[in-house]
């Protein structure tokens, strides 16, 4: 542990960018006065021209994605996670043509998401390995194609020295967090402000809570039958 540390201290440097907020690309006017609780999340989109990062952009990008929307306040489903196999809807999606992502969409979503991988760079020269990820997401309104909001986000992070696979993997998971953490920080809470993960996690413990409750009844119901 103690070599780990010493290694990190002489040989790490930080290269993530900051997810302060700032102005999106497009923010409609009226977004919050449209009452946008429910977002369909359509697959991650890879457009990158230079393919040659072996990563799996669904399984990397989807849950930070979710997740970050969660925090808003925003209610998210998957949507045509089958779409990934049919390679036409992809190219048109690339497009991002408004009226075909809004079809895409489940008809209860108040709007839809998609999320464009647009570079992706895994580099170890000399001694530095380096790994960058760029992307950009749209959401349209479901109800008449609407471009609600578009931004864009980097995450670039990087080691110099002999690095292990393990610390590759860990320079990745920072890069991706800061890339989705700054591409939605301009994108609004919604109006009610409250977390769906915390939400989901204030419903499990009221279940928890009842459960406990019925099993004392029980006990105290069976103790009195048996005085």
């Amino acid at each position: 542990m103690k070599k780990m540390a010493l290694y990190l201290a002489a040989l790490s440097f930080f290269l993530a960018g900051c997810a302060a907020a700032h102005a999106p690309l497009v923010l409609d006017p009226s977004f919050r006065e449209r009452g946008i609780t429910k977002i369909a999340l359509l697959p991650i989109v890879d457009r990158r021209r230079d393919r040659s990062a072996n990563i799996d952009l669904q399984q990397q990008m989807s849950g930070r994605v979710r997740k970050t929307l969660e925090k808003k306040g925003y209610e998210v489903v998957s949507a045509r996670e089958n779409l990934r196999e049919d390679p036409e809807s992809m190219e048109r999606l690339m497009e991002m043509d408004p009226q075909f992502i809004t079809s895409l969409g489940p008809e209860d979503s108040d709007a839809v998401l998609v999320v464009y991988v647009d570079d992706v760079l895994s580099d170890y020269k000399l001694i530095v390995y380096t790994f960058k990820v760029e992307s950009t997401a749209t959401l349209v309104l479901k109800s008449d194609g609407t471009e609600l909001w578009r931004d864009k986000g980097l995450g670039n992070q990087g080691q110099a020295g002999l690095i292990s696979g393990a610390f590759q993997l860990w320079d990745r998971s920072l890069a991706l967090d800061t890339c989705v953490s700054a591409m939605f920080s301009s994108l609004p809470r919604t109006l009610s402000g409250t977390s769906h993960i915390a939400l989901r996690q204030s419903t499990h413990a009221d279940s928890r809570q009842a459960a406990i409750e019925t099993a004392v009844a029980k006990v105290s119901k069976k103790e009195g039958e048996t005085e």
